[in-house]
C-alpha cells in the first residue's frame, strides 16, 4: 500500500487527467474530435495506472480495435452508431443497468435517493455543484469521476474536516464508486451492451480499483447492491 504522502504531484495530476478523460467518454457520445484524441493518445494504453486484470486486458484490446476500425476520420455512419450506443446505455437504459449510483446503492433500487443526496453534500463541502442537476443527477458516473479527479489533485491539502484529498478520495471511492461500478460493467458485458461502452465500463471499473489500491485504507461499510433498475432519461450534455 502506497501512503498518501508518497503520491507525488506529477502522479496525482496524471491520475486526475485519466479520470477526467474517462469522465468525458462517459459524459457524451464521442464525436470526431474525441475519437481523434483517443486514437492519438493510444487509449487505453495511455492510462497512467496499469490495468493487469484479465478482463481489463481484453476490454483494452476491444477498445483499441474499435478505435482502430474508425480509421483516420470518423465516418457519419460510425458517428451515428456511437450516438445510438451512447443513448442506449446512458439515456434510454436499453441494457437495464443505470449509470447512476443510487439505483445500485439504495435499498429499494430507486434513483435520486440518499446516495445521490450524500454525493451532493460531498460536492457542496468542496463548493462544487452539478449544473442543472434536475436533468442529470449528481451521482452520474461522469460526475463521480470528475469529483475524484478534483480530490486527487488536491493531494495532501486538508479539507474542512481535516482529511487530505487522498483520504477523501479513498473514502469517496469506497462509498460511491467501487461498490457498484463492477456490477454495472458486468451487467453491460453479460447483457451484450454496445462493445464500445461495455469495454469502457470494464476499463473504468478496473482503473478505479487500481486507484483504490494506491490510496490510504479506509473503513467504510459496504452494502450489497440491488439488482440493476432503469435509470431516468437524461438529455443534458456537459
Amino acid at each position: 500500500m502506497v501512503e498518501a504522502a508518497e503520491l507525488e504531484v506529477s502522479l496525482r495530476h496524471a491520475i486526475a487527467a485519466d479520470l477526467e478523460m474517462l469522465a468525458a467518454i462517459h459524459d457524451r457520445e464521442p464525436d470526431a474530435e474525441m475519437v481523434g484524441v483517443l486514437q492519438s493518445s493510444k487509449f487505453p494504453l495511455c492510462l497512467t495506472l496499469p490495468l493487469d486484470d484479465p478482463e481489463a486486458v481484453v476490454a483494452g484490446q476491444v477498445m483499441a480495435a474499435i478505435l482502430d476500425s474508425f480509421g483516420s476520420a470518423l465516418s457519419a455512419e460510425d458517428a451515428d452508431e456511437l450516438a445510438a450506443s451512447y443513448a442506449d446505455v446512458y439515456l434510454l437504459n436499453g441494457c437495464g443497468c443505470s449509470p447512476y449510483a443510487s439505483p445500485w446503492l439504495d435499498k429499494d433500487g430507486l434513483v435520486r435517493q440518499e446516495p445521490m443526496l450524500d454525493v451532493r453534500a460531498w460536492f457542496a463541502r468542496h463548493h462544487l455543484r452539478v449544473p442543472d442537476s434536475a436533468l442529470r443527477a449528481d451521482d452520474h458516473l461522469s460526475m463521480l469521476l470528475l469529483f475524484l479527479a478534483h480530490l486527487i489533485r488536491s493531494g495532501d491539502e486538508k479539507a474542512g474536516d481535516e482529511k487530505t484529498g487522498e483520504v477523501e478520495a479513498a473514502e469517496f471511492l469506497s462509498r460511491y464508486v467501487t461498490n457498484w461500478l463492477p456490477s454495472f460493467a458486468k451487467a453491460l458485458v453479460s447483457r451484450h451492451g454496445p462493445p464500445f461502452y461495455a469495454a469502457l465500463a470494464v476499463l473504468t471499473s478496473a482503473y478505479t480499483e487500481a486507484l483504490a489500491a494506491l490510496l490510504p485504507e479506509v473503513e467504510v461499510p459496504v452494502a450489497a447492491p440491488p439488482e440493476p433498475v432503469c435509470a431516468p432519461r437524461d438529455h443534458v450534455h456537459f
